[in-house]
């Protein structure tokens, strides 16, 4: 007896389905095979050559908002042979190869002061890292050599440089009265070694704000914005609330007496202290003034 049409395409139908099921259970066979994820784990010189990278991008990108000059770019440079950070080798990172190759015209781009192109690779750096997350271990200590160094390598800097830095920031420079006034709220619900840690840095950061790095008196402050923490850190919720004026008028008499000027002083020092500890500051310092010299000639930018 002859199939039916209906039986005809069943039975096709079927062993599509089967067709269909080896290609995507079974490794390697079909649709599987046409197109392998990328894997972005790196490790080992891959790792190191990334995260090497990425702290040359950070310099440099320093450099670019400071509009730093020929002249200026070679102060800092012989600061930097004495003051980067040791660091040891890195032995994994995370990033995929368009990341990677982003990152490596972001630099270039840099070293030449290309600000169409600066723009334009921040940009695209930024979707890439919204799409995968990288994940580079570029983070370093300040070192005590460029904390010593920092207030020097302010004085290169001409007050223009200075506001349009601060101007090109994408965080705003931290107060200190507020700084301490919202780790209280922020930790109210902190408990154990996640409170210490919230407590330590912030009584640091505000030491560093008010008095600088090179200061006897940092060690004085930072105890005592610790202690003011922790003892605003006991109230919770509406008494929290209602002894806010009284622990802000305490914050205030403990660090408000400092000029503004001197916050952004200490403030540029910070920044520049992190330049001046970078490991490789000075292979970035080195490629951005063989730029100038080559468009420069021995003249001033």
């Amino acid at each position: 007896m002859a199939a039916s049409t209906r039986d005809i395409w069943t039975r096709s139908f079927g062993s599509f389905l089967l067709v269909l099921l080896s290609m995507l259970i079974i490794p390697g066979i079909g649709i599987s095979d046409d197109k392998k994820a990328e894997d972005p784990v790196l490790k080992g010189p891959a790792a190191e050559e990334i995260v090497r990278l990425k702290r040359e991008v950070d310099a440099l990108e320093t450099l670019y908002h400071l509009e730093a000059t020929k002249t200026q770019v070679a102060g800092l440079l012989a600061l930097a042979e004495k003051t980067a950070a040791k660091t040891a080798p890195a032995t994994e990172a995370k990033a995929s190869t368009a990341y990677i190759q982003t990152l490596k015209d972001l630099r270039t781009a840099l070293i030449q002061d290309d600000e169409e192109k600066i723009t334009a690779l921040f940009e695209k750096l930024a979707e890439l890292d919204d799409l995968e997350p990288a994940e580079v271990p570029e983070e370093f200590e300040i070192s005590d050599a460029a904390m010593k160094a920092s207030p020097a390598a302010v004085k290169l800097l001409t007050p223009a440089q200075v506001v349009s830095y601060l101007a090109a920031l994408e965080t705003e420079v931290p107060d200190p009265i507020e700084r301490i006034v919202n780790t209280v709220r922020e930790g109210e619900e902190l408990t154990g070694d996640e409170w210490k840690t919230l407590r330590d840095d912030t009584a640091k950061e505000v030491a560093w704000l008010v008095n600088g790095f090179n200061s006897d008196a940092a060690k004085a402050t930072t105890r005592s914005v610790s202690e003011l923490l922790e003892r605003g850190h006991h109230f919770k919720g509406e008494a929290l609330k209602k002894e806010l004026d009284a622990f802000e008028q305490n914050a205030r008499r403990l660090a408000g007496g400092v000029s503004p000027i001197v916050v952004l002083q200490h403030y540029m020092e910070r920044e520049l202290a992190e330049l001046l500890s970078n490991p490789r500051a000075v292979a970035a310092l080195k490629a951005r003034l063989e730029q100038l010299q080559k468009l420069n000639g021995t003249s001033e930018k």
